[in-house]
């Protein structure tokens, strides 16, 4: 004889079992599907390597007359380092950050003593927003981000566009000599897996007479993939 009353108990815990299974598996298949897709790029022309003029600001200087007056500084050619911060996914990445976790050298073998992780700058964030804040990127949009620059005008040093305020930490690298730097980089937010490159920046930093760039060479390093 069947038991209809265990037959209909199987049921029903059969019944919540799948409508679980379906909701779990319908969210990870959403996220999967439709969620954000970060990644990091990089290449060999603008908008990743650019060479510009750079001004300071704000400098005030006292006149004759005892007046002071604000004036600006040209630095001369500028050449700067930059990579693509790039959601391929299907909603918007939130609060995304983009860290220089590590610099190495000595073929990318040892660390650089003295260097703290550090966030870099974005180049164009919203109005209003700090330059190393964390931003939204939307579905199918990029965003660049500053990593390395350089003055003609001033010693063979690349600054790393950072959030860092002095406090005896390594924020530049000297090119003075032939010199290689690894430089490990991860993109990083609320709802999406971290990507990550790591970029091999070699050469000087010198910039031979009548040269629109100095003696850098940068690209894509197999350490640090994504």
């Amino acid at each position: 004889m069947v038991n209809w009353q265990a037959v209909s108990a199987i049921g029903s815990l059969l019944a919540v079992g799948a409508a679980l299974f379906i909701a779990l598996g319908g969210s990870w298949a959403r996220d999967k599907i439709f969620g954000p897709k970060v990644s990091i790029e990089f290449g060999h022309a603008w908008p990743f390597i650019v060479r510009t003029g750079r001004v300071l600001g704000g400098e005030y200087v006292l006149g004759l007359s005892g007046e002071s007056t604000s004036r600006t500084i040209d630095l001369g050619p500028s050449f700067w380092i930059r990579i693509r911060i790039r959601n391929k996914g299907g909603s918007v990445a939130k609060q995304c950050k983009v860290k220089l976790l590590k610099v190495r050298y000595e073929r990318g073998d040892k660390d650089l003593e003295g260097f703290d992780p550090v966030l870099l700058r974005w180049v164009s964030p919203p109005p209003g927003s700090e330059r190393f804040k964390p931003l939204n990127i939307l579905p199918h949009e990029t965003e660049l981000c500053d990593v390395l620059s350089l003055v003609q005008a001033h010693a063979p040093v690349a600054e790393i566009e950072c959030d860092m305020e002095p406090r005896g930490a390594v924020t530049s690298l000297d090119f003075g000599e032939q010199a290689d730097y690894w430089l490990e980089i991860v993109a990083f937010g609320e709802n999406f897996k971290p990507a990550r490159k790591t970029l091999q920046v070699g050469g000087t930093g010198r910039w031979a007479s009548g040269s629109h760039l100095p003696d850098l060479k940068v690209r894509e390093s197999a350490r640090g993939a994504e």
